[in-house]
């Protein structure tokens, strides 16, 4: 069954009428066409729902309409139903019977980068050669845009959410998995304002008592703010990174819309949200993310079944960076959020003098994952995020550069990356065997590529386009799954259609732009 679908804000409206004729092909007449529609040239192969059993060869006429033909005319399918297009490029396309009469006229949007259109119904249309046989960078694009629609539903109050993956897993919203969905995928999105309001959503579902920000809301509103948390945790039960996350996606909105000054001003309505959001994490004497020893709770949700004390790695990268948001943010909006800029600069500084001192190893040349249990672990994601940041000094990237090029079969597999070193294992789990080498604790993810393949880029561009090439590679031949095996003789894998993997993947392609991909 196929989800409800998303979005991307173009510019200029038009609307144009695909005619189809049974046995005569297709017409597209031109109506009140404006602007971009000289410029999205439709000519070529449009395939359905990804699926090469259903193409249609688009030909533009000397009028400028289109025709089109295919062995195949009527839409086979049943889709969930698709909201109204806010700021794209209306499409009708009318289908009639064989007697000539109108059968069924359907709503669609052209999408901003001319190859996908959106049909109301759910019907998604890839332009190009069949996907099967695209460029790794085409094949990337075009996937990453079908499961960002395919990965949606709708909540009981009508507002569509996205889910970390399709088919569905994980059932409702995910504050981390919805940044990188929006904001990692914010290029492909079918509808800007839809994805706005599902981060609305989860926004809404602060907790009043204590700030604390949701790690998912189901569709019927439920709320989850901490994956674990001791019976002695009365308040502020959280995942860690709720709250830098929840950062971090408002700035994407903001950032992501045309129009600046609403960008800002949907920064402006949440920013004391955010602040007592940010106010309820736990930060130690010197400035870093904390999980207390007697609670031990969730740093980092892509390691929520491991269990972290003392300082955090991680989360403290992703504070400094939710930080930096706030203080460029805050300066860009001015007035009464000005006093913010201080405030959270005076964070982020905290954390850039704290560390290197309370988590770099030098003679491995890696940041370690924490302070406390774990504090005898690399951090193989946390390093290269904190390095992607520009966090580490020169010598530090140095070294962790080399350690990656020297290290990777104890780090990568078919261009995912393993949270710990091979053959490590993390010391204590919430459950299950540490020994027992998947999930978290032996797989092997492309969630991290966006920072780890983007650091590697800024020290040898020909290595980390070789990762990122066998990363899409195995997606094309294994699924583009939440985690892996390695598959012989495990072949254990994670959630199918995984959001997070597909849209990190295809951020840090458009990123480094590999030359012959």
């Amino acid at each position: 069954s196929c989800k409800t679908k998303m979005a991307v804000a173009v510019v200029v409206a038009f609307a144009v009428v695909l005619s189809l004729v049974q046995g005569q092909g297709a017409t597209v007449h031109n109506g009140s066409s404006r602007g971009h529609m000289d410029s999205c040239d439709l000519s070529g192969l449009w395939t359905f729902d990804l699926n090469n059993f259903y193409s249609y060869n688009f030909t533009k006429n000397s009028n400028g309409s289109y025709s089109f033909t295919s062995d195949y005319f009527n839409d086979p399918w049943t889709h969930a139903l698709m909201t109204a297009p806010d700021m794209s490029q209306h499409v009708t396309f009318d289908f009639y019977k064989e007697d000539g009469n109108l059968d069924a006229s359907k709503q669609a949007i052209i999408h901003s980068t001319c190859k996908f259109i959106d049909v109301e119904d759910g019907g998604f249309y890839a332009s190009g050669v069949p996907v099967s046989m695209q460029s790794r960078e085409d094949w990337m694009t075009t996937l990453t845009a079908f499961l960002l629609r395919r990965a949606r539903i709708k909540a009981a109050d009508g507002t569509v959410l996205l889910t970390p993956g399709y088919p569905t897993h994980y059932n409702g919203q995910w504050m981390r998995d919805g940044f990188y969905g929006i904001g990692n995928g914010m290029p492909l999105l079918a509808n800007f304002t839809e994805m706005a309001s599902s981060a609305e959503f989860m926004l809404r579902h602060q907790n009043p008592k204590d700030g604390v920000f949701p790690v998912m809301v189901s569709p019927d509103g439920t709320s989850r703010y901490g994956t674990q948390c001791n019976n002695l945790l009365e308040n502020r039960c959280q995942d860690l990174d709720n709250a830098p996350f929840a950062v971090k996606l408002v700035a994407a909105i903001a950032d992501g819309n045309p129009n600046k000054q609403q960008g800002l001003a949907f920064f402006a309505k949440y920013a004391r949200n955010l602040t007592a959001g940010m106010n309820a994490v736990f930060i130690s004497q010197r400035g870093l993310v904390m999980s207390p020893f007697n609670a031990s709770i969730v740093g980092y949700g892509f390691a929520d079944s491991v269990v972290k004390s003392g300082e955090v790695l991680y989360t403290s990268a992703l504070y400094w960076e939710a930080c930096n948001h706030i203080v460029r943010l805050a300066n860009l909006s001015g007035g009464d959020l000005l006093p913010l800029v201080k405030d959270f600069q005076q964070r982020a500084d905290a954390i850039q003098a704290s560390i290197s001192t309370a988590f770099w190893d030098d003679k491995i040349g890696m940041f370690r994952a924490a302070t406390g249990i774990e504090s005898d672990h690399v951090d193989v994601w946390g390093s290269a995020l904190v390095g992607n940041l520009g966090l580490a000094s020169q010598t530090q990237e140095d070294a962790m550069y080399q350690y990656f090029s020297t290290q990777q079969d104890k780090v990568f597999f078919q261009g995912q990356v393993r949270e710990i070193p091979k053959p490590e294992h993390w010391d204590k789990l919430v459950y299950g065997d540490p020994r027992d080498l998947k999930y978290q604790n032996g797989g092997y993810w492309a969630t991290p590529n966006d920072h780890v393949i983007g650091f590697l880029a800024t020290h040898n561009m020909s290595f980390a386009c070789n990762i990122l090439a066998q990363n899409i590679d195995s997606f094309r031949g294994y699924g583009i799954n939440e985690w892996i095996g390695p598959f012989w003789p495990n072949t254990n894998t994670g959630a199918p259609g995984y959001i997070a993997s597909a849209a990190n993947t295809y951020s840090v392609m458009r990123k480094i732009k590999c030359p012959n991909l």
